[in-house]
Order: structure tokens, then sequence, then C-alpha cells
């Protein structure tokens, strides 16, 4: 039962006459010929025979078996942790992210692991997947959506993904891609591959920080990008799936939820912020106020703030007319909250199976046996009227990409002050330069008119040359 994946070739297309008459230009044609690293996959019950020929499974095995001598002191060793070395740095959305790096030998031993999947066993990605890939970014996986014209957005997160793949989970899924099904369909390909796998885990899981957690965790996806692309595609509305690591993102040009997702979405947030409650005491905490809405004395919703709490018992009073709708606000303190978010995280579990889409994205998860599933407190649903941010760019109610109007004021900001301080003889560290350049190359792939733009507007008010600051070229 393999899944068969394999790269697009870019393809050259030939500009007639005709076409140059009717106005297609060469830009069209290094649009059309751009090389977008799509994959295509496939699915089969049986390994076609033409493509169980085109591999020699023994040779495979006799690659392992070289690369697992050469590493073996890796290989052998029962505590694996003495070669790496561990740091937390801050992650962007708050808190610590744990890295483990590994030294300089085990470093060279999964890059050849890597090398050797990728030219021996065709290692490969779904298309569906942007995060690690040469020539891919954040910014080419939104672009799908912004094809669709996509107008409403569904977005989660895999939690603990990396640390929670296992080899277990690694060679089930690998059992079923071309060519590994084959290698594992061996008794001495199993174990030369599971072997050679040893180097790439820690303490059970993938490491974030190493060469080839990255590219292995795409091809494991496989199977699962697989069955949710399918699953977009086949819904109806269509939706458009894509995946940067763990973070997932679905779309639509219409409306494809229910008031489930909202429900979740609200008592996700409650459940985090309850870690936080305390006592009143001498430092004047106070109980920390809920309000629960209720329909023929049945709680619907939770809320936890008062103006949220309104607009949902007018819209519920609105929506159940001949029902008694109320709001009730419950006072908790920090020995009434553990047992409060026993109760959201079971509505939480409930309403799950009530969404249209989150329903059957578990359902994928679950036939899969990932060791994965969602984040709650991740989950994130509107349309693009509102702030729709999709891995760090927006895609806004006109269906234009940006960095954000923030981002821009403070590059305008500091574009000023360096054409300013130069102007008036004041310097700059050179990496304060090197970081603005940095940010301004970012921001000019995102919207290179924009950015240009700015540049020509400070050259001309400081009458500094801010491209040549820059380093020139880079822009």
């Amino acid at each position: 039962m393999p899944y068969i994946t394999y790269y697009i070739q870019p393809r050259e297309v030939q500009v007639s006459f005709d076409d140059l008459l009717q106005g297609v230009n060469s830009n069209c044609f290094e649009t059309s010929s751009k090389d977008t690293r799509d994959t295509r996959t496939i699915y089969r019950e049986i390994t076609p025979q033409r493509l169980i020929n085109k591999v020699d499974v023994n040779e495979l095995i006799r690659k392992l078996m070289g690369f697992n001598s050469h590493f073996k002191k890796f290989i052998d060793a029962e505590d694996k942790s003495v070669f790496y070395h561990s740091f937390p740095i801050p992650k962007k959305t708050g808190g610590l992210r744990r890295i483990d790096a590994p030294n300089d030998d085990l470093m060279e031993a999964q890059r050849t692991l890597a090398y050797l999947l990728k030219t021996s066993f065709f290692a490969n990605y779904h298309t569906s997947a942007f995060a690690y890939i040469p020539n891919r970014s954040p910014i080419d996986a939104l672009r799908r959506h912004q094809a669709n014209n996509s107008r409403w957005f569904l977005k989660t997160d895999f939690h603990d993904f990396f640390g929670s793949i296992t080899m277990d989970f690694a060679i089930k899924m690998l059992s079923l891609i071309y060519p590994f099904n084959l290698v594992l369909g061996k008794e001495e390909g199993r174990e030369q591959l599971q072997k050679a796998l040893s180097i790439c885990f820690l303490n059970g899981g993938l490491p974030q920080g190493t060469p080839i957690s990255p590219m292995l965790t795409n091809l494991l996806m496989i199977p699962i990008d697989h069955s949710i692309a399918k699953f977009a595609r086949d819904h109806q509305p269509h939706l458009i799936y894509t995946r940067f690591a763990d973070d997932i993102q679905l779309s639509s040009q219409f409306d494809f939820e229910n008031y489930a997702i909202q429900r979740i979405m609200s008592h996700a947030r409650i459940v985090e912020s309850l870690k936080y409650v305390k006592n009143p005491d001498e430092n004047g905490y106070v109980p920390y106020p809920i309000f629960k809405i209720s329909v023929d004395n049945v709680p619907v919703i939770y809320r936890d703030k008062q103006e949220a709490a309104t607009a949902s018992l007018k819209r519920f009073k609105e929506n159940h007319p001949s029902s008694v709708v109320t709001m009730e606000t419950i006072q908790i303190t920090k020995d009434s909250a553990p047992k409060f978010r026993n109760i959201l995280n079971a509505m939480i579990e409930e309403d799950k199976h009530h969404t249209k889409v989150l329903c059957g994205l578990l359902e994928i998860l679950q036939k899969a046996g990932a060791p994965f599933t969602f984040s709650n407190k991740k989950i994130r649903y509107g349309s693009s009227a509102g702030r729709n941010w999709n891995l760090g760019l927006m895609l806004n109610q006109d269906n234009n990409i940006t960095v954000g109007y923030k981002r821009k004021k403070h590059l305008k900001t500091a574009l000023f002050a360096l054409g300013t301080d130069y102007k008036n003889g004041r310097t700059w560290d050179s990496k304060d330069i090197q970081a603005l350049a940095g940010e301004i190359s970012y921001c000019h792939s995102i919207e290179p008119d924009t950015i240009d733009s700015y540049i020509a507007h400070y050259t001309s008010k400081c009458q500094i040359d801010i491209r040549r600051l820059l380093n020139k070229g880079n822009i």
C-alpha cells in the first residue's frame, strides 16, 4: 500500500508569435516556467511492478549496512544525549523552545543519512508541505490560499509535533511510502533501517535542532498530508490545505465552520488563562470572573470578557426566541480552577466532533495512529475581513499579502533614522545596519514595490543613498 511521491519538473512554456501579438510578454513566460518545487503523490494498493524493478532493494540494504558500520558508535550508544548540546530559545508567541544541537560528528552522520535517504531512497515531501524545503517559504504557502481567493481560514498546529514522533510511528509511516515499503518488507532491511534511524532520535522523539529532523517530518507526513489534502478537495465548499512544519492552514472562499469552532476557541483561551488564577491575598489578587450563557438551563458557552459575553447573550436570544437564555457570572478561585478547567476541556473535546472540518482531521490522525493532535489553544477561525495573520504574514480583505502596517511603520522609522544620522555625520554599527538590511530584504520579498518606494522616499528626503548604506545589491 505505498504512497509514491515524485518531484514535478517545471514545464518550459513556448511563447509563439501569436502569443506575443495577444499580449503575452516575457514576464508571463517567466511565471509559467518558474520552479515551484511542487511534488505529486499517488496512492496504490499494490506497488506497480515497474517501480519494484526500478530499485535494487538488496543494494539499498547494503548502503544502510555501510552507513551503520561507519557510524556504529552513535548507533550503539545507549545514552545519545552525550552527543547533544541542549539550550532554550524564546518563541515568538512567548515561552521557550528547547533546542538539541548535535555535536559535529553526529551532525555529519545525520547529514550523511539525510543525503542517503534523498538520493537513494527518493525521500520527498507532499506538495502541501512548505517548511524546510529549498526555494519554499511562508509566502509560497500563503500564495496557495491567495490564488483561491480564500476568505475564511481555519488555523491550528500540532502539539509537541517533533517530540511526539517515535521510532514506531516513523517505521509505520515509512512502510506506507515507496521505496521504504520494499526495504521494510525484508527482515534485514527493517533491522538496518531502524539502526540507521536510531541516530535521529533523542529521548524517544525527534529533537529540534538537527539537520535531519525537518526532512524526516516532511517525509513521514506524506500519508497524512495526502489524506488531509484529499479531504480538503472533497469537502464542500472546496478547501485549500497547506502545512508549514506543525502549523496547519485550511481556507475557502466561503464560511465552512459552525458555532462549535467559536466555542472551542473561547473555551481554550479560558482554560489557558485559568492556569494563573489566584485567591485574594495581600497582593490584591481577586477571583477570576467567568460568564456562563445557558439556553433552557443548558450551558452553551463560557466567556471571560463582559463585552463578549453580552454579545453572545444577544446572539443566542435572537437565535432561540422561544427558549430561556440566561447569563450567570461565576467567580473562579485558585481552588475551583482545576475542576472548571476539566469541565471546559470536556466541552472542547465534545465540540471537536461537531465541527465540520476538525472532526474530519481528527479522524485522519486517529486512522494514521498519529502520536500528536491539534493544540486546543492554537485553533483559530475567521475571515480575511479581520486580522488574518498566517505564518507571520497577513492576507488582507483585498486578497493582498502584506507584512502588516506596524512592521512597515517600524521600517519607515528605521530608514528615516538611518538617513538622518548619516546626513548629520553619525554612523551606525555594522551589525545594526546588517539587521536593518535583513529586515528590508525580507519585507522586499513580500512587498517589493512598497519597500522600493520607501527607499526612494528617504533617499530623496535625507539626501543620502540609503540603498548603498544597506550594502547595495542586497535589495
